[in-house]
């Protein structure tokens, strides 16, 4: 312990000779602050991250954390979507069982009531709701083969086809 408190000493007075021999010389610019002194006796560089590297490391962190953020909307939105398509595909096949058990023809005219498929007891228990907040339609016929019975009023949330519903 002794040898490495000696050895601080003279490394700080051998800096402190240095420094004063270059004031003498007019070398002005290699005037040395005083820095750590590692166990060698050696100046320690001082370790750590200037203010333009710690601004890219920011910005980088808040570039990740926004694209994580525009992925999961646009997560939430596809999920929305597909679910608002299984709402539509129950209710039309809760509509086609109401109509093959009251031997209703699929002609596009007979009326239909809403009440006869919703509620205790009945095809569904509830009417369903768009996870997106969209209203849904029910049509008042029977509908077409191929047709569906509700849609929904926000874009993209009708399915593509409904063959064999």
């Amino acid at each position: 312990m002794m040898g490495k408190i000696m050895l601080w000493f003279q490394a700080r007075e051998t800096d402190k000779s240095k420094r004063a021999s270059q004031r003498e010389m007019g070398d002005a610019e290699v005037d040395m602050p005083l820095g750590k002194f590692s166990s060698c006796g050696e100046l320690a560089m001082a370790r750590g991250m200037t203010l333009v590297e710690l601004t890219v490391v920011i910005l980088v962190i808040l570039s990740l954390i926004s694209v994580l953020f525009i992925s999961g909307v646009k997560y939430k939105d596809g999920a929305d979507q597909a679910n608002c398509i299984l709402n539509i595909r129950m209710v039309q096949q809760a509509t086609r069982s109401w109509q093959n058990v009251n031997n209703v023809p699929a002609d596009g005219e007979t009326p239909i009531d809403e009440d006869a498929i919703y509620g205790d007891g009945k095809y569904l228990p509830f009417r369903p709701v768009c996870p997106s907040n969209g209203n849904y339609t029910f049509e008042s016929i029977v509908p077409l083969p191929n047709d569906s019975v509700l849609t929904c009023d926000i874009e993209g949330h009708e399915p593509n086809r409904t063959t064999n519903w």
